[in-house]
């Protein structure tokens, strides 16, 4: 449930920008989402029509872009994508340390809103 409240968010962003665009009318909505991000595609859509009914945003599409986690090793620097799903643990892909920090993978960012 807590994408109701991220969807509010997006849609307070969207309207001020189609308000400052003078944007009769939203028609999508490209948002970049973090492979690590808990959001579900369907419940995103379906919580932005609900909150934007009524509005310059009613009826645009959601267009979501997954991007993937990235982690940077501490102790090479090396820079790479981990399948978090592989079970075996992460692990640099470069020299094989175990001690990485997440760089990219929890983004929830607006790309770009088309209006008319």
């Amino acid at each position: 449930m807590h994408e109701l409240a991220i969807l509010q968010s997006i849609v307070g962003v969207v309207l001020q920008h189609a308000e400052e665009a003078g944007a009769a009318r939203v028609l999508a909505v490209d948002l970049e989402v973090g492979e690590l991000r808990d959001l579900d595609e369907e419940c995103m859509q379906r919580y932005f029509d609900f909150v934007s009914e009524g509005t310059v945003a009613a009826d645009a599409t959601l267009r979501v872009r997954r991007s993937k986690a990235l982690f940077t090793c501490r102790s090479c620097g090396a820079a790479s994508p981990v399948d978090l799903h592989a079970g075996d643990g992460a692990a640099c892909s470069v020299c094989s340390a175990t001690e990485l920090e997440l760089t990219a993978g929890n983004e929830l960012r607006i790309e770009s809103i088309d209006v008319i």
